[in-house]
């Protein structure tokens, strides 16, 4: 390898950053993100051979180095839903890039369902903020922190002493627009409860108010009990009648579709399908579905300058929302103007 590559590989900041380690180790971004925080989808060649460039720039060295010396952790800790999920992955590398150029590590830990304290599992990681990125974690606890600055990025309706930074929900009225200018008035909508996720169950509640708003009477499709999809027996009734599903996330629309399809429904053929997040390969043309982009980058961004914000004393939380982009996909049919 070129020394005098891996010699001038560091930020202006002084630090070897993110961006500085896939260079020299000639890997994407996002592979030497996943790779320094050991996530799935590495081979370990390509690990060990990350790692050790990230020793050689001293990007592991410089952080413990400057954690010692001023007696801070210097690691924030974001609480996310399930790493494998392209949106957590992606909102995950931008925090971590943004954090990285400011001598930050990021550790990161997803949120059990069954755990009815996971503020105890955070504030173990002696964090000197937190970022929490999933809409199944209770935020009273977090917001009686005193002195570590919570960070929320999905929900906009948090306790005040926490900052928020979300979209700013107008694809769920632009998705609904297009599907009745598509000529749907038969609308089934996957509700999503609030009890499981704040984010999906506020979401879900907006598409039915949207649908509503056209004069229309939804076809409500309950979550199934236990998993993320829709409820099979309700789903399978609704088909019947529906000529559009609208879900609240992509994975739900990809779990909806499996569904669908096991019962010999063709989608868009027989059913419609239209998904939320409009992210990592589901985004992609060759795939087509049609759904709403979240401006996960800009989220990500967002909230790692506002953490840092908050650590360097700026007390006041804010609010952010930031808009997304439609994705018109081949998974919606046009069945006639009204």
């Amino acid at each position: 390898m070129d020394q005098r590559l891996s010699a001038s590989a560091h930020s202006d900041s002084g630090h070897a950053s993110i961006i500085d380690v896939a260079a020299v180790a000639g890997v994407s971004k996002s592979t030497a993100s996943r790779a320094l925080l050991g996530q799935p989808g590495v081979s370990e060649r390509t690990k060990e051979h990350v790692l050790e460039t990230a020793r050689r720039l001293g990007y592991v060295k410089d952080l413990r180095a400057q954690s010692l010396k001023s007696g801070r952790s210097d690691t924030v800790a974001i609480l996310v839903r399930a790493v494998q999920l392209s949106y957590y992955g992606e909102l995950i590398r931008t925090v971590q890039e943004t954090l990285s150029t400011r001598g930050f590590r990021l550790a990161v830990t997803m949120a059990d369902p069954r755990d009815d304290r996971p503020l105890d599992a955070v504030m173990s990681l002696r964090p000197e903020g937190v970022i929490i990125a999933s809409g199944r974690v209770g935020l009273d606890d977090f917001a009686d922190l005193s002195d570590v600055p919570v960070v929320v990025v999905g929900p906009d309706a948090v306790p005040p002493r926490l900052s928020a930074i979300s979209d700013d929900g107008s694809g769920v009225e632009a998705l609904i627009d297009l599907v009745v200018a598509e000529g749907h008035q038969q609308i089934g909508v996957i509700d999503f409860p609030r009890s499981r996720s704040a984010t999906l169950g506020a979401r879900s509640d907006a598409f039915i108010r949207a649908v509503r708003s056209h004069g229309i009477d939804p076809l409500i499709i309950p979550a199934e009990a236990d998993g993320d999809g829709p409820d099979p027996r309700a789903l399978r009734t609704v088909a019947s009648d529906a000529t559009v599903v609208v879900c609240p996330s992509d994975p739900i629309m990809v779990r909806t579709w499996e569904l669908l399809h096991s019962w010999g429904l063709d989608v868009p053929e027989d059913i419609s399908l239209t998904g939320y997040d409009g992210l990592g390969d589901l985004a992609r043309p060759v795939i087509g579905v049609t759904t709403w982009m979240q401006p996960v980058e800009a989220m990500g961004r967002a909230a790692a300058e506002e953490i840092m914000a908050r650590i360097g004393g700026r007390h006041e939380p804010t609010r952010r929302q930031f808009r997304g982009s439609m994705i018109r996909g081949r998974t919606l049919r046009n069945v006639g103007h009204v």
